[in-house]
């Protein structure tokens, strides 16, 4: 699958070059799902 054209910068990369999809899966997740996904703290 060919990377999306950037709407910002054609020859680079930024957020608007994302996979739809992936940007439809992240819009799902809740704040629990954030929780589980961050790294813990070190000491």
């Amino acid at each position: 699958m060919a990377r999306q054209l950037s709407a910002i910068a054609p020859d680079g990369w930024d957020s608007t070059t994302l996979d739809d999809e992936l940007i439809a899966e992240v819009a799902r997740l809740t704040p629990r799902d954030l929780e589980r996904l961050a790294r813990r703290a070190s000491a």
